[in-house]
């Protein structure tokens, strides 16, 4: 509860990206990795 007397509700995810960095509940960037791997072979396939 915040000063004001304000609820706040959290929902609990899978993962999320902070900084632009993809971090799951373990604190794994695994999914971060495949992220930049994904991106990269897309811009290798366009040359």
């Amino acid at each position: 509860m915040s000063k004001e007397g304000q609820i706040f509700n959290f929902q609990e995810t899978e993962r999320e990206k902070y900084l632009s960095v993809h971090i799951d509940t373990l604190l794994n960037f695994k999914a971060h990795c495949e992220n930049q791997v994904n991106k990269g072979n897309k811009i290798t396939g366009l040359i």
